[in-house]
């Protein structure tokens, strides 16, 4: 694998980044879960606009179905999840 080409400056940020991260644990771990949360309404929220908008119990019914066939094809298995 090719080592990356950093300047100094690259470098050092890097460092400042990676420092902040092992002393700040818990800081660090509310920015990713804050992160995490916000990816996962923005795409919760495309699909209520999106699967069937008019009729809630069955765009969840689809969601369901679609995420267990993208599981499925994805070989993950449905013994992993339950």
């Amino acid at each position: 694998m090719e080592e990356l080409h950093l300047t100094e400056h690259q470098r050092k940020a890097i460092d400042n980044f990676q420092s902040f991260r092992k002393r700040n644990k818990i800081v660090f771990s509310l920015i990713i879960i804050s992160a995490v949360i916000l990816v996962w309404r923005g795409l919760w929220g495309i699909a209520d606009a999106l699967i069937l908008p008019e009729n809630l119990f069955l765009s969840y019914i689809v969601s369901i179905v679609l995420g267990f066939a993208i599981l499925l094809a994805l070989g993950e298995g449905i013994s992993r999840i339950a």
